[in-house]
């Protein structure tokens, strides 16, 4: 049976966009070919982990999903995400000294979730998201988060058999668990390291799934993925355009809001374009076996593969969307709004202005991901709708082929 999977990847308030898109998908694709646009398996880590609790929850109503979801984003301020107030800046130095046992005394993270936490309590509808997937409008739900003692990743997932191929996979760094996922699933998945503090869940400490996972492509292929819809959120410059960057700002002096951005987008976008390689030489490889060895290559190599790794190897369908706009530059551009900063407290607006000089280049990675600000977020909105329907042929394409 054909299986479609929807592969969200993280990046804070970049994830807006993704939203976006859904939106457009659910208002013009799913009106034209009915069943044929759906997701059988949704992925995602860190920000695309709500983003897809949302939509999986909805997932029996596609359209409905996707307009709760821009809802949400379109509500969204920095105050009912984080807070860096004077009471949680006076915690951290307190994480320097220890007493004499070594036991911390503070925290080691610069905001306080709360507002992260309720949020994800009250506008996710657990019950039928467990609903959805039992009766079959969804096989499969995964969240993946960093697992703070061994730097693996885990993926926790909702819907497979209990002797699904995926759940005896080999690989040591990737450790699939089967779960009942909640809010706080979702929570260990977006604890931005030193931003968010760790979360515990089943005894054990996770950090932010980007980490190691960003754009989860893996786990969307182990559950049975034959066609992947990818939303990355890092903007694709072309090699000429990054020259040209390097050329004119390379030696320009680093802020410390740059260090911090490239930091972050370093660990948490850069590899989702590795991931995609990956599949394309994957099925590169796949259909030079085929065009050689005739049509049971790939038959023949999926088997050697399941009995060599534990799951099968097989030619996948991708759809990748990212945005046309450099999202750390719009972030830049939005810093200097006067309506900047809405919903959050003092300290936590100071702190933000503290990260929002850019550099020569007019980037700021680093604000784009903490920019909750209804401002970014809605324009976000607008770039996400407006991608999809520039792609909207492809995405025509990519559902009709079922």
């Amino acid at each position: 049976m054909s299986r479609t999977a929807l592969v969200l990847s993280g990046g804070g308030a970049r994830a807006a966009w993704a939203a976006g898109v859904l939106r457009y998908i659910g208002r013009a694709i799913v009106p034209r070919l009915g069943p044929k646009a759906r997701f059988d398996i949704i992925t995602g880590t860190s920000a695309g982990a709500l983003n897809g609790a949302l939509i999986a929850s909805m997932n029996d109503d596609l359209p409905a999903a996707a307009e709760r979801l821009w809802q949400h984003w379109h509500g969204l301020d920095i105050g009912k995400v984080y807070r860096i107030g004077a009471r949680q800046l006076w915690r951290v130095p307190r994480s320097i000294l220890s007493d004499q046992s070594g036991k911390p005394r503070g925290e080691v993270a610069l905001a306080d979730v709360d507002p992260l936490r309720h949020m994800l309590r009250d506008e996710v509808d657990w019950p039928r998201l467990h609903r959805v997937i039992r009766e079959g409008h969804l096989q499969a739900f995964s969240v993946t988060a960093t697992e703070l003692a061994t730097s693996r990743s885990v993926i926790f997932v909702e819907g497979p058999a209990p002797d699904h191929p995926m759940l005896g996979a080999r690989n040591r760094f990737f450790r699939p668990r089967l779960a009942r996922i909640g809010p706080e699933h979702v929570l260990a998945s977006a604890a931005i390291p030193l931003l968010f503090p760790p979360v515990k869940v089943g005894g054990r400490f996770y950090l932010d799934g980007g980490l190691g996972m960003n754009t989860p492509l893996r786990p969307a292929l182990r559950l049975g993925a034959d066609r992947v819809l990818v939303l990355s959120l890092r903007h694709e410059r072309t090699v000429e355009e990054s020259d040209e960057i390097g050329r004119l700002h390379g030696g320009a002096t680093p802020t410390w809001a740059q260090v911090v951005g490239k930091t972050m987008s370093a660990i948490l976008l850069d590899r989702s374009v590795q991931e995609v390689e990956r599949l394309d030489r994957i099925n590169h490889m796949i259909e030079w076996g085929t065009q050689q060895m005739g049509p049971g290559f790939e038959a023949q190599f999926e088997a050697f593969m399941t009995a060599e790794r534990g799951v099968p190897y097989r030619a996948v369908r991708p759809l990748v969307l990212s945005p046309s706009v450099d999202l750390g530059r719009f972030a830049s551009e939005v810093t200097k709004h006067e309506r900047f900063g809405s919903g959050a407290d003092e300290v936590t607006i100071r702190a933000l202005r503290f990260l929002s000089g850019a550099n020569e280049s007019g980037e700021n990675d680093a604000m784009s991901y903490l920019l909750f600000d209804p401002v970014f977020i809605r324009e976000l909105l607008d770039f996400g709708e407006k991608d999809a329907r520039d792609h909207h042929d492809a995405l025509e394409a990519f559902f009709g082929e079922r």
